[in-house]
C-alpha cells in the first residue's frame, strides 16, 4: 500500500522524545523531509517498508530516525538493528551518519567488512554494538564461521540501495541470508529497504519481505523541488581531446562528476580534461582503496578556489571522472553538475546519476556528451521515457537456481552434515527460492552428489570432495561470495604504496619503462613478480601520455527492449526533443535519414549483406537478439553476434549470406521453433554456479536472463527483411 501524503496528525509527534530534541539540538533540522516524514507511522506500526527517494533524498535518516525510536522505547539489546549495504565504500561513507544518528538516543554501530581490522572484529565479538553495518559476502562469513547465534536479538533488517540488489544472484543471495538471520531471532524481523526509483516498487517490497506477515507500505513521496536542466551535445569521432573541449565550459569552476561507462575511458580522459585547467581525480574499481577515499573528500571538500561562482563568491573547483562505482549513495556533498559520455544502458541508471546534482535547493545539471550515433540515440530515448516517468521493472524469479547451488553448499559447510529435508526446508522459506518444488531439490542433489560436490549418507547430505578441492581453501572463503571475483589482478605498487591494480594479460605485455595511465596517473613499469601478482612502477613525466589498460569486466546490463523500442521510434520520426540544440537536431535529421533510406521501417528489417557476412538491422534490444540470432545461426549453419541493434551473421569461406534464403529461413521462426535454442545460447549470465546445474535447469535460467523466445517470435511475426544498407554509423569510442 502507498502513503497517503496528506496526513492531519503530525506523525514526527509520535518519535520518542528524547530523540525528536537532539535531532533538533545536534542536526539543527527544523523540519523533516517529506519522505522522512512519511516512512515514521508505517516503520514505527511495524510494517516492512521500502522508502523511495533519489540520491541525497534522506532515506537513511527516513529509515533510522523511526527504527532508532523504537528500539529505545523497546530498550533493544545488540544486535538488534542489521544494516546491508552493496559496496565497501558505501558503509564506510554511511558509518559516521549513522554512528551519530545512533548516539542521539545512546545506541553503538560497528561496520564489519573484509577491511576491518581483526583486533576491532575481535573486540566487537566481546562487546557487540547495537546496529551492525555489513556487505552480503561478509555476513555470509558469519554463517559458516558459525556466528548466527548472534543474531538472537534481531528486530530489523535495513537494506540500501535495495534496487542494487534486487532482480540479481546477489540479491537473491542477499534474500537467503536475511531469512537465515531471521531464524536465528527471537523476534519477528521488521524489513525496511531504501531504493532509487524503479518501476515495479511493490514487487521489490514484496520480494524483500519474503515469508513476513508484516503489512507492507511502499513510501512514494512526490516528486518536484528540483529543477534539473538537460543538455546533450554530439561530439562524434571518439577523441578525448574533443570531448574534454566540450565537456571543459560545463566543468570549469564548478563541483562535477562526470561518469564513463569504462575503466579505460576514465583513464583517457582524465590528462584531456587537466590539460583544460578542470582539476580532475579518477575513481573506478581498479583504483586502489586508499586513491579512491581520496578522490571521494576531493570532491566534497576541494581545496583550490579558481573561479566566481553563481553566488558571486569564489567557488572550489573539482571534478570526479567515475564508473558506476558511484553510482550508488556515496556522499560527496553538493554538486554543480553530472557529466557522462554516451549513456547508460538504463533509465534507472540514468536517473540514479542524474540525481546526483540539484541538492538543497539549487536547480541540478546533467550533461551527456554523446562520441557516436549509438550514445547519442540513447541518450535522447533514456531522457524520453524518464520524462513520460517510465522506470525499467526490476525482474524477480522465485526460481534462483545459481544462488540455489551457492546456499546448498553453504548450509552443508555451516552444519557439517544435514538432513536433506531440513535444508530444503530453510531455503523454501527464501522468496526466490520458493518456486522449486522437493522433487526438484532431490533431482539437485542427486546430481551435485554425481559431480562430486555433495555426498548422501543416509538421508543426510555433506560436503563431497569436489567441493572441499574447489572451495576449501582459506576456511571455505570463497562460498562468501554467489558471483565470481573475476581473473586474478597484478597489484600496482609506487614505492611501496599501492596504486591500482591491472589485468595480467596487460601487465604482461608492458614493456620495462613503458609508460600507461592508471588511477589518473603516468607510471613507468618496473619489476614484474607474476608469483606473488606485483608490478613495481615510478611516477612518469607529468606531461607523459601512457598506455590506456584493457580490463575484463563483469557483462555489461541489457538494455530493455523498451528502450530500444524508444530508439526506433525515434529513429522513425517521433517528435524532435525540445532540448536539442540545432547542432543536435541536425545529428538526429541525419540519422533519421540514414536509417530510413536503407530501408528501416515500422514492419521492416534491413539488412547489410555482401559475402560471407549479413548484418539484421533490428533495434530490437539484446536479449530480443540473442534468441534472434542463435536460431539463425542453427538454421542456417553459421556464427552469430549481435547487440542491442542488430544481429551480425558470419559463414566460413565457403559459405553464402544470400537474402532469399535469410528470408526464408525468418519466417519460419516462432515460439516454438525458438524454444530449441537455448542449448546453444552462450552462458553469459556470469554466475559461478550454474555450471554445476544438470542441462535443463542450465537452460532454465539461460531462457530467463539472456534471450527473450515470446519476444523474439513476436518481433520475428511482426517484421519482415528487407536488403539495405547500414542504419547507424559507427565510430570509435573514446580510449
Amino acid at each position: 500500500m502507498a502513503v497517503d501524503p496528506v496526513d492531519p496528525v503530525d506523525p514526527v509527534d509520535r518519535l520518542t522524545p528524547l530523540l525528536r530534541g537532539r535531532v533538533a539540538e545536534r542536526l539543527g533540522w527544523a523540519d523533516l523531509r517529506t519522505a522522512q516524514r512519511l516512512a515514521i507511522d508505517p516503520i514505527l506500526d511495524g510494517h516492512n517498508t521500502l522508502v523511495l527517494a533519489p540520491t541525497a533524498g534522506g532515506k537513511t535518516e527516513a529509515a533510522f530516525l523511526p527504527l532508532l525510536s523504537a528500539l529505545y522505547d523497546a530498550k533493544a539489546v545488540a544486535i538488534s538493528g542489521l544494516y546491508v549495504s552493496p559496496l565497501k565504500a558505501l558503509l564506510n561513507n554511511q558509518q559516521p551518519r549513522l554512528a551519530a544518528l545512533a548516539d542521539m538516543v545512546g545506541r553503538t554501530v560497528f561496520c564489519w567488512h573484509g577491511d576491518v581490522d581483526d583486533s576491532e572484529k575481535d573486540g566487537f565479538r566481546r562487546d557487540p554494538a547495537d546496529l551492525l553495518m555489513i556487505t552480503p559476502e561478509s555476513l555470509e562469513g558469519w554463517f559458516l564461521a558459525g556466528r548466527d547465534r548472534m543474531f538472537s536479538e534481531l528486530r530489523a533488517i535495513v537494506v540500501d540501495e535495495a534496487h542494487a540488489f534486487a532482480g540479481s544472484e546477489r540479491g537473491d543471495h542477499l534474500l537467503s541470508l536475511i531469512e537465515r538471520c531471521t531464524a536465528a531471532s527471537r523476534h519477528d524481523v521488521q524489513r525496511i529497504g531504501l531504493s532509487a526509483t524503479l518501476g515495479n516498487p511493490e514487487a521489490l517490497l514484496t520480494w524483500l519481505s519474503g515469508p513476513s506477515r508484516r503489512p507492507q507500505t511502499v513510501v512514494d513521496p512526490p516528486r518536484g523541488g528540483v529543477r534539473r536542466y538537460f543538455t546533450l551535445k554530439y561530439v562524434g569521432g571518439g577523441d578525448p581531446a574533443a570531448v574534454a573541449a566540450v565537456a571543459a565550459p560545463f566543468a570549469a569552476g564548478k563541483a562535477t562528476m562526470f561518469f564513463t561507462d569504462s575503466r579505460r575511458q576514465t583513464e583517457a580522459l582524465r590528462p584531456a580534461l587537466a590539460a583544460r585547467g578542470i582539476p580532475v581525480k579518477v575513481h573506478h574499481a581498479s583504483v586502489d582503496r586508499r586513491l579512491r577515499e581520496q578522490a571521494e573528500r576531493f570532491i566534497k571538500d576541494p581545496v583550490a578556489p579558481i573561479a566566481p561562482g553563481r553566488d558571486g563568491e569564489l567557488r572550489e573547483a573539482s571534478c570526479l571522472l567515475c564508473t558506476s562505482t558511484m553510482e550508488l549513495g556515496v556522499d560527496v556533498g553538493d554538486l554543480d553538475a553530472v557529466l557522462q559520455l554516451d549513456a547508460p544502458t538504463s533509465v534507472a541508471s540514468f536517473l540514479q546519476r542524474m540525481g546526483r546534482s540539484g541538492r538543497r535547493g539549487e536547480p541540478g545539471q546533467m550533461v551527456v556528451l554523446a562520441d557516436d550515433p549509438e550514445g547519442f540515440l540513447r541518450a535522447i530515448a533514456l531522457t524520453e521515457l524518464a520524462r513520460r516517468r517510465w522506470v525499467e521493472p526490476v525482474v524477480l524469479t522465485r526460481r534462483s537456481w545459481g544462488p540455489y547451488v551457492h546456499q546448498i553448499l553453504a548450509l552443508v559447510v555451516a552444519a557439517g552434515r544435514l538432513a536433506a529435508a531440513e535444508a530444503f526446508r530453510k531455503l523454501s522459506r527464501c522468496w526466490a527460492f520458493s518456486g522449486i518444488r522437493e522433487p526438484e531439490f532431490e533431482a539437485l542433489v542427486d546430481h551435485l552428489c554425481h559431480l562430486g560436490m555433495l555426498e548422501r549418507v543416509r538421508h543426510e547430505i555433506q560436503l563431497g570432495f569436489g567441493a572441499e578441492a574447489e572451495f576449501g581453501e582459506r576456511g571455505f572463503a570463497a562460498l562468501c561470495a554467489v558471483f565470481d571475483g573475476g581473473a586474478p589482478q597484478i597489484a600496482v605498487e609506487a614505492a611501496g604504496e599501492a596504486i591500482g591494480s591491472l589485468d595480467r594479460s596487460f601487465a604482461r605485455r608492458l614493456a620495462r619503462g613503458a609508460a600507461f595511465n592508471l588511477a589518473g596517473g603516468t607510471w613507468k613499469a618496473g619489476a614484474l613478480d607474476l608469483q606473488h601478482g606485483k608490478l613495481s612502477v615510478a611516477a612518469g613525466e607529468a606531461a607523459e601520455i601512457g598506455a590506456l589498460p584493457s580490463w575484463r569486466g563483469a557483462p555489461a546490463t541489457a538494455m530493455a527492449a523498451e528502450v530500444a523500442s524508444e530508439i526506433r521510434a525515434i529513429l522513425l520520426g517521433a517528435p524532435a526533443p525540445d532540448y536539442l540544440d540545432p547542432p543536435e537536431r541536425k545529428k538526429l535529421e541525419e540519422l533519421r535519414d540514414t536509417a530510413q533510406s536503407a530501408g528501416l521501417a515500422e514492419a521492416t528489417v534491413p539488412i547489410e549483406s555482401g559475402g560471407s557476412r549479413a548484418v539484421l538491422w533490428t533495434l530490437a534490444g539484446e536479449r530480443i537478439n540473442a534468441a534472434l540470432g542463435t536460431a539463425l545461426a542453427l538454421d542456417l549453419e553459421c556464427k552469430a553476434s549481435w547487440t542491442w541493434s542488430r544481429v551480425v551473421l558470419r559463414w566460413g569461406p565457403s559459405g553464402t549470406a544470400a537474402f532469399e534464403l535469410l528470408a526464408a529461413t525468418w519466417e519460419r521462426l516462432g515460439a516454438a521453433g525458438l524454444s530449441r535454442i537455448l542449448a546453444a545460447v552462450p552462458d553469459r549470465t556470469g554466475s559461478r554456479f550454474t555450471r554445476y546445474l544438470p542441462e535443463e535447469l542450465a537452460s532454465e535460467v539461460k531462457a530467463a536472463s539472456l534471450v527473450d523466445l515470446d519476444g523474439a517470435a513476436a518481433f520475428a511475426a511482426a517484421h519482415r527483411l528487407l536488403e539495405g544498407a547500414a542504419v547507424l554509423e559507427t565510430r570509435p569510442r573514446v580510449g
